[in-house]
């Protein structure tokens, strides 16, 4: 009876140390997924399009790399598999985040074509009675809207978070046009 239990003991006892060195060592293959996973979100504009999802992946990354720091093998492997899943959720969200923004700027580029067309009409009419300072802003920003459109517009196909900035500009221009324009109305009704 006694070699019977031997017998079985020693190879327990050897997977039994084999399980307990796994846990000792550094999760190295789930640190090169999740840092894989982690660059394929942002590659995808994670960091652009899903900026909370990709902060989230991102911070859990350093608590994994805090957590390889002290040693802490179990809590690191734990923590990379979840930043890996985290990530591959974070490029999902870029991906439709960066639709939904594509979709929103061409929007805001037909309503800031239109809107400019109003202001060059508006502008036409009033330019009789435009300062020589004056004509030549318009001249000067009608130029810079133009090519402001034409930006927004060339990057929409591959980053639309560019293009939103360029709109921005041609927005503000805008605004700025319809205020001076508005306030001339009277000045040239009169």
């Amino acid at each position: 009876m006694r070699r019977f239990s031997v017998r079985w003991a020693v190879p327990v006892l050897a997977g039994v140390a084999l399980l307990v060195a796994g846990c000792d060592s550094p999760p190295e293959a789930e640190k090169k997924a999740a840092d894989a996973a982690i660059a394929a979100a942002k590659s995808a504009g994670a960091d652009k399009y899903a900026a909370s999802a990709y902060k989230a992946v991102t911070d859990l990354q350093k608590q994994a790399e805090s957590f390889l720091g002290d040693k802490k093998y179990k809590e690191a492997k734990a923590a990379y598999e979840r930043a890996t899943g985290l990530a591959a959720d974070a490029g999902k969200a870029a991906v439709a985040g960066k639709a939904a923004m594509q979709a929103e700027v061409e929007k805001g580029i037909a309503a800031a074509e239109a809107a400019w067309a109003g202001l060059d009409k508006q502008a036409q009419a009033s330019m009789k009675k435009m300062k020589p300072d004056m004509k030549k802003a318009w001249e000067d920003d009608s130029k810079a809207a133009a090519a402001g459109l034409k930006a927004a517009k060339d990057a929409l196909a591959t980053s639309p978070a560019d293009a939103k900035d360029k709109l921005a500009s041609v927005l503000g221009t805008i605004e700025k046009w319809s205020k001076e324009l508005a306030a001339m109305m009277p000045r040239v009704s009169s």
